[in-house]
């Protein structure tokens, strides 16, 4: 087994003398642009989604927005209710720079 190490860290070497880096091409980090859309209006960068961030709520709040989710699936639509958190967290946090808070 050691054998098989050996030769892929002599590759590994080889390809480190080859392109001057110990990244390859594919864990290169990408710039955070977005192309224009056809529409030729510029694309926002995505956000960067934080996961699992532990929040209380109240019970009837969830089930509310339990029952919206599932309105909207029934629609068609995503119903994801952490979007519908997101999109308040958003609005809460707009109000507040705005001072309406």
């Amino acid at each position: 087994m050691s054998g098989m190490f050996t030769e892929l860290k002599k590759l590994d070497s080889e390809k480190k003398r080859r392109t001057g880096s110990s990244l390859n091409s594919s864990t290169a980090k990408q710039p955070n642009t977005r192309t224009p859309s056809r529409t030729g209006y510029p694309v926002p960068p995505k956000r960067v989604m934080q996961q699992r961030r532990p929040f209380d709520i109240y019970e009837d709040q969830y089930q509310t927005l339990k029952r919206i989710a599932e309105e909207e699936r029934a629609q068609g639509l995503p119903g994801s209710m952490s979007g519908m958190v997101r999109s308040g967290i958003d609005m809460y946090l707009e109000a507040r720079e705005r001072g309406e808070l």
